[in-house]
């Protein structure tokens, strides 16, 4: 069957924040604000997956709910609690979020998003499906340290081994995700190792969830090229362990800036130790894509999360007080609060 044409496809957007990354969660507001084309949605997820829930919650709906401009009436903040029962806030528990939420998408695809990603150019639906319909994507080699979590997923689906370099679909966000297809995948684990997912993936090491989606694929003899636009990367990402400096960082810069490239991402602890040139080029970025007013207020997205320290009581009683008269609770990193 064909699938139908790109611009008919609404999607879901999903994200998921926890305190430590709530300034870049602005920024990613801001940007789909700016640069998504409303036509494309039909839902944004905000996945609030922290130890206080409640508190961020309120603050997402204080300060990140207005950045979203015209896209913020398709916005819900949900709790990981009211999708999950996994109790823990890490890395891993991150990952299933990203693929239980599948039970709360009513749309055909969502496109899942870390907090450090946001737009930086025009996003509408040629930007992200093909003419045909089906969402671009790309193939990367599966090698070095993320071989052995892509080994752990081909062995779960029961399927032979492929070799180390073998090009697969990648890791990194923006992902698109078809909904049918991870729920699917969600009743293949639970039926056939008598487990709750969530459960089992928590207790699975080493994994990953969109490898373990990948060869859910190839479980089920679905060709990547049937379901996904196999193309070129147009998204650039600074890891915690991406060079700063040396040709490949070139290389990466000169992408990030090119009129193909329509979203940008620094992971936060790249962020924490931002060598002065890729400092320099972010807050151009920002400011050139009109993300923030100035060079000053780009400065400040790339200061620790203004909600560093566990607040005992008596500092929730004192900085309501404190809010209530209009002025800013001490300890805070008051976020910049250009509106998109």
């Amino acid at each position: 069957m064909t699938p139908p044409a790109a611009s008919t496809q609404p999607l879901t957007v999903v994200t998921v924040v926890y305190t430590a990354e709530i300034n870049l969660m602005l920024l990613q507001a801001r940007s789909l604000a700016r640069f998504l084309d409303p036509v494309l949605v039909k839902d944004i997820i905000v996945i609030v997956h922290d130890t206080r829930p409640k508190s961020l919650s309120r603050l997402c709906r204080r300060y990140i709910l207005p950045a979203y401009g015209r896209l913020a009436k398709y916005v819900r903040i949900i709790s990981a609690d009211d999708i999950s029962p996994v109790k823990a806030r890490n890395w891993k528990s991150q990952q299933v979020m990203k693929l239980v939420v599948a039970k709360h998408v009513t749309t055909d695809w969502y496109l899942t998003l870390d907090t450090k990603n946001h737009l930086v150019r025009s996003v509408t639906a040629d930007t992200l499906f093909a003419p045909d319909g089906r969402p671009r994507n790309y193939l990367s080699p599966v090698d070095g340290s993320m071989y052995e979590r892509f080994d752990r997923c081909q062995v779960l689906m029961d399927l032979p081994c492929e070799e180390r370099g073998t090009r697969v679909l990648p890791t990194i966000t923006p992902y698109m995700l078809k909904t049918d297809l991870v729920r699917d995948m969600i009743s293949f684990i639970e039926e056939r190792f008598d487990d709750v997912f969530d459960a089992f993936f928590m207790k699975e090491k080493p994994v990953n969830e969109y490898y373990l989606y990948y060869n859910f694929l190839r479980k089920k003899n679905i060709a990547v090229e049937d379901l996904y636009f196999i193309g070129r990367v147009y998204c650039v990402t600074f890891f915690k362990m991406s060079p700063t400096q040396g040709r490949h960082f070139e290389t990466l810069i000169e992408r990030a800036f090119s009129e193909n490239t329509y979203a940008f991402a620094v992971h936060r602890k790249c962020l924490e130790n931002l060598a002065d040139t890729l400092r320099e080029k972010a807050v151009q970025m920002w400011v050139e894509r009109g993300l923030t007013a100035d060079a000053e207020e780009a400065a400040r997205f790339l200061e620790p999360a203004f909600l560093a320290a566990e607040p005992t009581v008596t500092d929730g009683i004192r900085n309501w007080l404190i809010r209530l008269s209009g002025r800013q609770p001490p300890g805070w990193t008051r976020l910049p609060q250009k509106t998109a």
